[in-house]
């Protein structure tokens, strides 16, 4: 944005083309494109800007603004994490001479002036660098497209390790905005496997994190369009592979073969890669009844596991090299001197899940039930199974089915030998299961609730499937307008909808989806879980608080039953407030913006969901912006890097439609939906300290 260009360059909009080459040739000299090439780049960037609009016939609009912040380049500098006027630090940019007519003034942010050589020594010096600095970015922008070329030409097992190590090596978490809109377009314009599309949206969602806490909205905006494109393929390469994978009909004369082979498993003393491809296609073969899988058309990689099953398992991941996509799994346990082998695999995923969801719906009752089941026991890395991926054939009992699951489950290898309470789940997975309120219709009528009633028999019915299914069953009762507009959404997309990890233990129980948006909440462990986790299934939900005029907020974990609040404690703190300057908002986005914050003398014991009505504070339907500014700053560490932001530092949250099916708060999001913003607000220890919230109107 051009206004974003003058504020790096520290001086007002202008057409004027000598203060506009003084104030880049002041800022230049300060960052030397070898010493400094990331602030050089951005410099130079802002300088091209700025010239071009100085050749333009029109004026610059009042509200025209890139990131948001204003004021003068030297100032914006200084702040942590904001590198040049918005940039993360370590973003970069090239210079170039000043003006060569003679020597000329200009002032520093601070108003002090500061003379500018223009001298020819001085402007070569500056043209010099600049040229160095294109041949160095032209080189750049050319060997990522090679290397990128090479990458979408690898097939698997070869793309994965490939990928992987591009992120590691390559792409530096400081490179610019044009290299990852580089990559953005080569994977569009490329058919990658679910896997690759998997790995690139990992690794780009630690570095949006990376360059959203550092203020750089640019890369964030294209490291955001990275992982939405990515998440949207996934879902469609999966399901074509289930549409690849589908069988017809299971010949009665192999069904004794298929049930002898799930008692015995595959073994052998010692096997290869290639051995594990012949057992695979075997397996695959035997179970379903066909002769589709041939050990030659299979690819095998050994997995290099971690933690304590490193040197007890050996773990195989078996893949259809025209997709790319993991098909199956072989494990076995290697101080076994059989060697015996355990083999999974995901071509029955989608119809296990169906079944599974009519199931549970005939045993609460409930046919409209929605059910999202990730079937992992553990991460692939530590021994154990992706979601998705099963021993046992399913033949149209899922009771019968499920038995077996488990038991071939239990004897796994590397089942169950350790775990960390705050990533435990059962032996089966874990799943939500959603039910629309028999009563509370929408959001206002819900924030209104104050009794929370308990269903005995839908309670009941879940924690019988749970003991039975050996697996943990949360309840989710929605408002019926919300649950409508969720499924609608999630429509097609099961293996895609998120489902909760949940951290148990003193750490806390936290819902999918905040108190504030439910009706009720029923957690069902097996019996098992119940003594390890410590947890009683039953329901369970926080009140509804009026925090401000036509403000509701909700707690939003339960931390053990550690405490509980005081609603009249919290009743009215949060108030309107100040935007912020650290902003630096126009006068007219001043008019437009409206800033919340907790009320002095109030300190909150935990995070809260708060819910704003829109109409109330003129917060406009859509296209409006949330900033979260950090009055108490912060530090962490995050993507192998420490960082630091001082007070004052602006969040920007992205704002999703509530029904988006994965649409959470916790990842950061603010929610739109029924005229209300949702959003997290985060406790302080002090009043004095707490975030402020800020909505700027379109």
């Amino acid at each position: 944005m051009v206004r974003r260009a003058f504020d790096i360059l520290g001086i007002e909009a202008t057409k004027d083309t000598r203060a506009i080459k003084k104030a880049y040739a002041l800022m230049a000299k300060q960052y030397h494109p070898e010493e400094h090439p990331a602030e050089w780049e951005k410099l130079y960037g802002a300088y091209q800007a700025a010239l071009e609009y100085a050749q333009t016939a029109g004026e610059l609009p009042e509200n025209e603004y890139g990131s948001g912040r204003s004021g003068k380049g030297g100032a914006a500098m200084g702040a942590a994490g904001d590198g040049l006027a918005g940039g993360s630090a370590g973003d970069g940019f090239p210079g170039e001479g000043g003006d060569a007519s003679g020597a000329a003034e200009t002032e520093t942010a601070a108003g002090e002036p500061v003379s500018v050589s223009s001298n020819a020594a001085y402007g070569t010096f500056f043209q010099e660098a600049q040229e160095q600095w294109l041949r160095k970015k032209h080189l750049r922008e050319q060997f990522m497209r090679q290397k990128l070329r090479e990458l979408v030409s690898l097939r698997w097992p070869k793309a994965v390790k490939a990928w992987q190590q591009f992120f590691n090596t390559d792409l530096t978490m400081n490179e610019d905005e044009e290299i990852l809109l580089i990559l953005l377009e080569t994977i569009r314009e490329n058919a990658l496997s679910e896997k690759v599309f998997y790995l690139i949206m990992t690794n780009m969602n630690s570095r949006l994190r990376f360059y959203a806490e550092m203020g750089d909205s640019d890369r964030a905006l294209a490291a955001m369009e990275i992982i939405k494109y990515c998440s949207g393929q996934i879902p469609l390469l999966h399901r074509k592979a289930e549409r690849r994978r589908k069988w017809i009909g299971i010949p009665a004369a192999l069904a004794a073969v298929f049930f002898l082979l799930a008692m015995t498993g595959l073994h052998q003393e010692s096997v290869t890669e290639g051995d594990v491809s012949v057992l695979a296609a075997e397996y695959l073969n035997e179970k379903y009844g066909v002769s589709d899988y041939a050990a030659a058309e299979l690819e095998t990689e050994k997995i290099q596991l971690i933690g304590s099953n490193e040197d007890r398992i050996d773990s195989f991941e078996i893949r259809e090299p025209e997709s790319g996509n993991i098909i199956a799994y072989a494990m076995r346990d290697i101080e076994e001197t059989e060697g015996t082998f355990s083999c999974f695999d995901n071509l029955q995923e989608s119809e296990i899940k169906d079944a599974f969801e009519k199931r549970l719906n005939a045993l609460t009752g409930h046919e409209e039930g929605r059910l999202f089941w990730d079937s992992a026991f553990s991460d692939s890395l530590s021994g154990g199974l992706e979601d998705g991926f099963f021993h046992t054939k399913y033949e149209g009992d899922f009771d019968t089915f499920i038995r077996q699951e488990t038991r071939e489950r239990t004897n796994a290898p590397g089942v169950m030998t350790s775990f960390l309470i705050s990533d435990y789940c059962s032996l089966n997975g874990l799943c939500d299961y959603y039910l629309p309120d028999p009563e509370v219709e929408t959001m206002r009528e819900r924030f209104a609730l104050t009794d929370y009633t308990e269903d005995p028999d839908l309670q009941a019915a879940l924690r019988q499937g749970a003991a039975d299914y050996q697996l943990q069953i949360r309840g989710v009762i929605l408002p019926k307008k919300f649950f409508q507009e969720k499924t609608e959404r999630s429509e097609g997309k099961r293996s895609g909808i998120y489902v909760l990890r949940d951290v148990h233990g003193t750490l806390g129980m936290e819902p999918l989806m905040s108190f504030l948006m439910l009706t009720g909440w029923y957690v069902n462990l097996p019996p098992e879980d119940e003594k390890i986790l410590n947890i009683s299934s039953g329901m369970y939900m926080q009140p509804v608080i009026s925090m401000g005029e036509g403000i509701y907020g909700a707690e939003s974990t339960l931390r053990g039953q550690a405490f509980e609040t005081d609603p009249a404690w919290v009743t009215g703190s949060m108030v309107k407030t100040e935007n912020p300057d650290s902003l630096g908002l126009t006068e007219e986005e001043k008019e437009k913006a409206v800033s919340f914050r907790l009320g002095d003398g109030y300190v909150l014991k935990n995070d809260y969901c708060l819910a704003i009505d829109k109409d109330l504070y003129g917060i406009a339907d859509a296209d409006y912006r949330v900033m979260v500014t950090k009055q108490n700053g912060f530090s962490m560490d995050l993507a192998g890097q420490h960082l630091e932001a001082e007070d004052g530092t602006a969040l920007e949250r992205y704002v999703s439609s509530y029904a988006e099916p994965d649409a959470v708060l916790r990842m950061g999001y603010a929610l739109d939906g029924e005229g209300y913003l949702f959003i997290e607000y985060r406790a302080a220890d002090m009043a004095e300290e707490a975030d402020i919230i800020t909505v700027i109107n379109p």
